[in-house]
């Protein structure tokens, strides 16, 4: 059996799209909109419960374990608002979704919105007759992010936190000195490449060799990708995107552009949707 979080684990839908429960749900007058809120609810628990204290303390045994923060099926969601006269449904969106904002930000997603947004959109936001319709659809968009990083942890075999999986050897070519850290390709064209970053140090990545350091020549790669820079103060990585592309953070966070961010060390940096990745160390 394989260790820790390489034990595969089922993928969730990362592209729902929130037109076909409108249009569809109308053909079918409802059917499809039960169906489609079951499949949904489904996803959400599998995408919030690897981020959940209980299920991340046994995750390696977890497989066939109920997390107790879980939703119920939609169907038991559907008939409890029914014979509370919606009140069950309310509660229902606004813990949902305090529950999906908590998993979203730890696998590194900025999300807007929580609890009391959808609560609003589903009671408030009745005046202007769309608003309930409007809440479903900020949850179908965030899950969807949530949905994405999670296939990515999943695909990559690493830990709710995004780190590789436990008890795996640490590879000693890539561990960093005492005040340094290491850049190591791991994906695309410059996997098993190592370098050293050292505080002096800020390398550029891009296709680029004239304003680049570290130079990958493939046309989903900007001429001046990114900037990354090494504080042992710190312990951290700042990263500053440059690109067309896009710079992503874990596979899902995206950087905003010209903007220094902070990387924690242990991350993986993902350039576009070239297949070039680096962890930085």
């Amino acid at each position: 059996m394989e260790k820790g979080y390489t034990k595969r684990k089922p993928l969730a839908e990362e592209n729902r799209k929130y037109w076909k429960m409108v249009v569809f749900g109308i053909l079918t007058f409802g059917i499809y909109d039960i169906l489609y809120m079951w499949d949904l609810v489904k996803d959400l628990n599998l995408v919030c419960s690897r981020q959940e204290t209980e299920n991340s303390r046994n995750e390696e045994n977890s497989g066939d374990r109920t997390n107790a923060a879980n939703s119920p099926n939609y169907l038991i969601v559907l008939l409890l608002s029914v014979c509370t006269l919606s009140i069950y449904g309310f509660i229902w969106w606004y813990k949902q979704g305090e529950r999906l904002k908590t998993a979203s930000e730890k696998y590194g997603l900025e999300t807007k919105e929580g609890g009391r947004t959808y609560l609003l959109w589903k009671t408030v936001g009745l005046l202007i007759i769309i608003g309930p319709a409007y809440g479903t659809y900020l949850f179908v968009r965030n899950l969807n992010k949530a949905a994405k990083a999670y296939n990515y942890q999943v695909r990559k075999g690493l830990s709710p936190e995004g780190m590789p999986p436990a008890g795996e050897p640490e590879d000693q070519s890539t561990t960093g000195k005492i005040g340094l850290g290491m850049i190591v390709g791991i994906e695309g064209y410059l996997k098993g490449r190592i370098f050293e970053a050292s505080p002096d140090v800020t390398y550029a990545i891009g296709r680029n060799s004239a304003e680049s350091h570290i130079v990958i020549p493939d046309r989903s790669v900007s001429k001046l990708h990114c900037i990354i820079r090494f504080s042992s103060d710190d312990a951290c990585y700042y990263l500053t995107d440059k690109s067309t592309y896009g710079t992503f953070m874990n596979g899902t966070a995206r950087f905003e552009k010209d903007k220094e961010e902070k990387v924690p060390m242990g991350s993986r940096i993902s350039l576009g949707d070239s297949g070039n990745e680096f962890l930085l160390r």
